[in-house]
């Protein structure tokens, strides 16, 4: 029985978008119950760096120093959510890059709860577009993807975690669908480019998808694609490098982009126990078995995808149904190799589990 053609009645999309509404006000009701512990960092720190340009937001001082600043002046707010907030949120951890600082702190008002419920409902938007679109381009009919729409607010794990604390994980997958939509749709010089410059975007806010340029790449060098890739990495070198120069201005310095290198490249393991969640493979393979796994797991399964690129070539596979199990084995490299790896992150397997 086809489940396409069975869900394809207007019928069967009401009600699945009924179904799919009555799923995102539960998920709404959630948010509203929480606090946002991951947004209040993005919503402070980056107002603090817009307002206070120079200062260094990835020294231990600054983390120790506004911190205290922030518990203060949130005992003074009758603002109950940022009090709450500010209570669970008592050591800052500033690993985050300056654009996506730059953006919260400049998208973002001087009043919490507002902010967090305009970002709360900014990422409802994302999650349902980003599903819609996946689904689509896997060739579901609008109910069915719907319905996925639905079984993935009220189920998915990874989303209700990303729901609790108020990350970023819904709007990167909503970016990932949009350049999953250009990259099936481009077919002009032009189109290359747009979809580099979402690629560009999309790492400089946080590179935990740079795998996916890797994998690119590689599929466009394996498919003979060299223009094709000149044409994406020149677009996604333009976003890039335009969102690094607006991220400093915003910052006051272009020095922020060196200190946020270091920070992350030296965030302690104290940071992200297993205890806390951390569902990382290698750092529950140091711990327990005292092995430095994560390079190891970085490079053999960016090989694995490499040789798996360069069989769907040999094998005659067109590029263009390449590129989603591409980008979703660039999202799977990084949350199955990483040294921290929050529940929240899995939200971005979605695209290798839709």
């Amino acid at each position: 029985m086809d489940i396409n053609r069975l869900l394809s009645g207007k019928r069967a999309v009401a009600a699945a978008a009924l179904l799919a509404a009555l799923c995102l006000a539960q998920s709404w009701n959630t948010g509203q119950s929480c606090s946002g512990l991951d947004f209040y960092q993005f919503y402070s720190v980056g107002r603090e760096a817009l307002s206070r340009k120079g200062e260094n937001v990835y020294s231990d001082e600054f983390r120790v120093r506004y911190g205290r600043e922030l518990s203060g002046r949130a005992a003074q707010s009758p603002d109950l959510r940022l009090q709450a907030a500010a209570q669970e949120r008592t050591q800052l951890e500033t690993y985050s890059t300056p654009f996506l600082y730059a953006l919260f702190g400049s998208l973002s008002s001087g009043n919490y709860d507002r902010s967090y419920s305009l970002y709360q409902l900014a990422c409802l938007l994302c999650m349902t577009v980003a599903v819609l679109v996946l689904g689509r381009l896997m060739g579901f009919s609008l109910a069915l993807s719907i319905l996925f729409l639905a079984a993935a607010v009220s189920t998915f794990e990874g989303y209700l975690s990303d729901v609790r604390v108020a990350n970023v994980n819904q709007i990167q997958l909503a970016v990932l669908a949009l350049l999953l939509w250009r990259l099936a749709r481009a077919k002009t010089k032009a189109g290359d480019f747009l979809s580099g410059a979402i690629l560009g975007i999309l790492i400089l806010f946080k590179p935990n998808t740079l795998f996916i340029a890797v994998l690119l790449g590689i599929s466009r060098l394996v498919n003979q694609r060299r223009e094709k890739l000149a044409w994406e990495a020149a677009g996604a070198l333009f976003a890039a490098a335009a969102a690094a120069s607006l991220s400093s201005v915003a910052f006051g310095s272009s020095v922020c982009w060196g200190d946020w290198l270091r920070a992350a490249s030296s965030i302690p393991a104290s940071v992200a126990p297993l205890s806390l969640g951390n569902f990382s493979l290698s750092r529950i393979a140091g711990d327990w078995g005292g092995l430095a796994v994560s390079r190891v797991l970085t490079v053999g399964l960016t090989g694995i995808s490499a040789y798996s690129i360069w069989l769907g070539a040999r094998k005659g596979r067109s590029q263009a149904t390449q590129d989603t199990p591409v980008v979703a084995a660039g999202c799977l490299i990084y949350l199955l190799s990483a040294p921290l790896v929050w529940l929240h992150y899995f939200l971005l397997a979605f695209p290798a589990l839709i």
